[in-house]
């Protein structure tokens, strides 16, 4: 990972009638394809779902990620490794 893809710290999203999803603070597409884009970020793990997903520009240097088709959901995951996790309540 380059040192300025460590630097971003904020991330905004903003989503256009549900069928254009504009992304500032990603740091990486993790996967994608036609239902599912899965981006690691700056505050973590974005998971964008939907149909006829496509991506439309992707500029790793600043950060910005332009996606579009019918955009149904927009999750971030929890890091399961915490002490939230399965796994760490077992240990306590």
């Amino acid at each position: 990972m380059s040192e300025s893809m460590q630097n971003f710290t904020e991330q905004n999203i903003v989503l256009e009638n549900r069928k254009k999803i504009m992304l500032t603070g990603v740091v990486d597409i993790l996967s994608f394809d036609d239902e599912t884009i899965t981006a690691s970020t700056s505050l973590g793990k974005l998971i964008i779902k939907g149909s006829d997903l496509k991506i439309l520009n992707f500029g790793n240097q600043i950060g910005d990620m332009e996606a579009q088709g019918k955009i149904n959901a927009v999750v971030y995951l929890n890091d399961s490794k915490g002490k939230n996790s399965i796994m760490g309540k077992l240990f306590k």
